[in-house]
């Protein structure tokens, strides 16, 4: 289900609304008919209020988005559902757009398909935004950097060690206001090997899922949107101790159009 938020982003100057008029053409409004009749002109008005007002509107279910009336550019973030934590390495982040801009044409209704966090051991769901694009899960493929610093968000990889050494898993990457998961160190016995889950990337808000180990247990789900899972835990000492990884948390697409400040 859709969240709705109109809010006025930032004051506009007299040069940006004459630009925004004579953009739409509201030509003549003393002209008996035609283009230019009174009902013609308000409705131009109001596209002109709706780009001074601006807007977004959320999606973190499926659902229809339609462009506002005298909106011909929108700025998206949204991204696919975040990858689960594996056996035994952190779970990749979905791929993430942030505040990307389309042209569009007002009027027009798009179809929204909000990716899936992948369960333990799975990839994350695709996120689709009408014929605009379609945002990858998270996956052992490819992974996705993150738009604003260009570093990938992969998850951290798992700790490994064997007669009596110490291992250390790896955290995951940090996304856009999201922290990646935590992993841990640990020691195996004199005869015995442990493997320690890496901790699941950051993607887009939230946190990554941080991964197993001896002292938390399970590895905790992924939250916010994208990120991913934890890794597993196991140690095969005389009695087997296993510990299970989690899921990745889903994807989410937000739209913004009109009056909105751009980074």
């Amino acid at each position: 289900m859709a969240e709705k938020v109109i809010d006025v982003a930032r004051q506009i100057t007299s040069e940006e609304i004459l630009e925004k008029v004579e953009a739409i053409d509201i030509g003549n409004p003393n002209d008996a008919g035609g283009s230019n009749n009174t009902g013609s002109v308000m409705a131009k008005l109001n596209a002109i209020l709706t780009w001074i007002k601006g807007g977004t509107e959320t999606f973190t279910e499926n659902g229809t988005f339609t462009v506002p009336e005298g909106i011909t550019t929108v700025y998206v973030t949204a991204c696919g559902g975040g990858q689960g934590g594996q056996n035994y390495d952190g779970g990749n982040a979905g791929e993430l757009i942030y505040r990307k801009d389309f042209t569009v044409t007002p009027g027009k209704v798009l179809a929204i398909t909000i990716g899936a966090g992948g369960k333990a051991g799975a990839d994350g769901g695709a996120t689709v935004i009408g014929d605009l694009i379609t945002l990858s899960g998270g996956n052992s493929t490819t992974v996705y950097n993150n738009p604003q610093t260009g570093e990938p968000m992969a998850g951290g990889e798992q700790g490994y060690s064997t007669s009596a050494r110490e291992a250390t898993s790896g955290d995951g990457a940090d996304g856009i206001n999201s922290e990646g998961g935590k992993g841990s160190t640990a020691k195996s016995g004199s005869s015995s090997s442990i493997y320690i889950g890496g901790g699941g990337s950051g993607c887009y808000m939230g946190k990554g899922g941080d991964g197993a180990s001896t002292d938390g247990g399970d590895a905790t789900p992924a939250t916010g949107y994208g990120c991913g899972g934890g890794g597993a835990y196991y140690y095969n000492k005389s009695s087997a101790v296993r510990y299970a990884a989690s899921a990745g948390s889903p994807g989410i697409v937000i739209f913004e159009w009109g009056n909105v400040p751009v980074e």
